[in-house]
Order: C-alpha cells, then sequence, then structure tokens
C-alpha cells in the first residue's frame, strides 16, 4: 500500500531540508536558521495572524506555563516575587544554555519538556531579576550574599 498524502508532503519538506533548500518552496535556501526562505516566512505569518489557531495555541502556551509555574512553587525562590510576568524557570545548577541547546527546546518548547518529563528536580522558579543577578555573580543571587 501507497504512502498517505500527509506522508509523501512530509517526505518532500524533509528532501527539502536535506538539500538546504527553503521546506515550503524548495527554491530559495532558508532564513537565518529556520527551514523557510524569508518569503515563505512572511507569507506563513501573514496567514497566521488571522488563522483560527493562533488563539487556540497562545490558550495552550498559556496553561503549560501556568502548569509548570504552579508546579514549582508559583514565586521567586529568592526573593518571593509572584507576578507571572517577571518569573523564569532557572535551571539550579546553572547549565540552562547547554541544556536547552542538548534537548532543542526553548521559551514554550522548555515548557512542554518540563511538562513531558513529569516536572524533573533541578529546576527553580526566580524572578528576572534574581536569574540575572545570579547569573553575572557567579551563580549566586545578590540577595543570597552576606553583607
Amino acid at each position: 500500500m501507497g504512502l498517505s498524502q500527509k506522508e509523501r508532503t512530509r517526505a518532500c519538506r524533509q528532501r527539502r531540508i536535506d538539500n538546504g533548500m527553503c521546506s515550503e518552496c524548495g527554491k530559495h535556501e532558508p532564513w537565518c536558521s529556520g527551514q523557510m526562505c524569508r518569503e515563505c516566512l512572511d507569507k506563513h505569518n501573514e496567514w497566521y495572524k488571522t488563522s483560527k489557531y493562533r488563539d487556540r495555541h497562545a490558550k495552550q502556551r498559556s496553561d503549560e506555563k501556568k502548569s509548570v509555574m504552579d508546579h514549582y512553587g508559583g514565586k521567586c525562590a529568592c526573593c518571593g516575587e509572584s507576578e507571572p510576568c517577571f518569573l523564569a524557570i532557572d535551571h539550579i545548577e546553572g547549565n540552562g544554555n547547554s541544556h536547552r541547546r542538548k534537548i532543542g527546546k526553548w521559551g514554550s518548547g522548555f515548557f512542554k519538556w518540563l511538562i513531558k518529563n513529569d516536572f524533573p528536580d533541578g529546576f527553580q522558579i526566580l524572578c528576572h531579576n534574581c536569574n540575572m543577578g545570579k547569573h553575572l555573580n557567579g551563580g549566586v543571587c545578590p540577595h543570597q550574599q552576606t553583607k
């Protein structure tokens, strides 16, 4: 039995990617480090602005972020800040960039990874100030230093 239309489309896109071309049109090189050329990316972005999927995806990302934040305590582990827009997930051991590169997940994809992996240990919530302070101060938030 032959391949379904979905499988043929997926295989065609993969061939284009393997040949270093845009996954959509196959005519141009991908823009930046993506899979689509700038022209196809612009068309996709215009379509998405009015897509029925846009609001659904936004709600899904919001629900996933809330689930992760609730699991890890809902507030900064250092200063207690609880305003959601100020909060971030912190790799306690300070290996965030290398870990995200290894698993290939950033932003909302990282929240999905945490949920899929049953909220592993080694993470905490920090506000952006404490997170940056920890980064700039050798792994210790300035709030935690003794004076």
